[in-house]
């Protein structure tokens, strides 16, 4: 797929991909650094796991927790902890990954034009966030109500706007550890 940016925006070379289960659960557990109605965006400042030393996923004995991940709040002491921790390695280049889940959009054909539509937003605005890891997830379902057809341009467009709100969310704010819901009002401060 050929990525094209508009007039004057300046092309990002493509950004490295999120491959492992341990980097994506890493990221998923810290809250939204910034949010759209339809995505959120989650962001660690630090590297991937070592390169192809899989680590297991926390099962079995781990503590379960009951609140969705839109609605976890890291305690100071957490905070204050993982921002020391990060404060040492700091990341040299930018991960991404996207998480579309089945239960959002049902069909594949919507799931793949979500990606394609995260990937072109993620080339766009790459340039102007932060090294480290990176998840844009699909938090809210499209419904096939409002967008019977993948191929409609009203769901094309719906998608740009989203992402293009979600992004300029997070370059705007410059991420300064404190979630922005869509009026703007600070809502969650995390580290």
């Amino acid at each position: 797929m050929t990525l094209r940016a508009e007039a004057g925006t300046p092309m990002v070379a493509p950004a490295l991909r999120l491959a492992e289960s341990i980097d994506f659960e890493r990221v998923l557990r810290r809250p939204a650094c910034a949010r759209s109605t339809q995505f959120a965006l989650h962001h660690v400042s630090a590297e991937p796991a070592l390169g192809g030393a899989r680590k297991k996923l926390l099962t079995g004995n781990a503590k379960v927790v009951d609140k969705p991940v839109d609605d976890l709040v890291l305690d100071a002491a957490a905070a204050v902890q993982s921002h020391a921790h990060t404060e040492a390695m700091r990341p040299t280049c930018q991960w991404w990954g996207w998480v579309v889940p089945k239960r959002h959009a049902r069909r594949a054909v919507t799931r793949q034009l979500v990606k394609r539509h995260i990937r072109h937003a993620v080339s766009l605005y790459a340039s102007a966030l932060p090294a480290g890891l990176w998840v844009v997830r699909l938090s809210a379902p499209i419904r096939p109500a409002l967008f019977p057809s993948a191929a409609s341009k009203a769901l094309a467009d719906h998608l740009t706007t989203e992402l293009s709100l979600l992004m300029a969310r997070a370059t705007s704010h410059g991420l300064t550890g404190v979630e922005q819901d869509l009026t703007g009002k600070k809502a969650i401060a995390h580290g």
